[in-house]
């Protein structure tokens, strides 16, 4: 189940998501990116596989964060669900599966940035703060 929560930022989308993984922590952070552009969702559902990797572990959460509003971006549609099926941190790979459908946006995110960005791990929960450019 997803957990995020919106950071205070004066012109910026800031999140922060937790899970038990890194993995569940990008899916929170997934979801409250999601939840904060979209007006409603109608239609047809694509699924899009999505591989990919970085330089360091957060090199490689940006590529797949970008990588998610490119998809979205091209096929004109609003992110709905994000799964994380595969991350190596030790290679800083990630395979994840993207859920799409047609639908208004009340915000537009124009990037993701490095700026602001964490990941925690501590007793048992990852956190993930990622700061997006609106």
């Amino acid at each position: 189940m997803p957990n995020y929560r919106y950071l205070e930022h004066t012109s910026d989308l800031y999140i922060e998501g937790s899970g038990a993984s890194p993995g569940e922590a990008i899916e929170s952070v997934a979801q409250g990116l999601f939840d904060s552009i979209n007006v409603s969702v109608s239609g047809s559902v694509h699924e899009i596989e999505i591989t990919e990797s970085g330089s360091d572990t957060e090199d490689m959460i940006i590529n797949l964060f970008t990588r998610v509003l490119a998809e979205m971006d091209a096929e004109g549609r609003q992110g709905i669900w994000l799964s994380v099926k595969n991350i190596d941190i030790e290679s800083n790979k990630v395979q994840a599966v993207l859920r799409t459908s047609e639908g208004k946006a009340k915000l537009h995110v124009k990037a993701v940035t490095f700026h602001g960005f964490e990941l925690l791990a501590q007793d048992g929960k990852t956190t993930l703060r990622i700061l997006f450019d609106i």
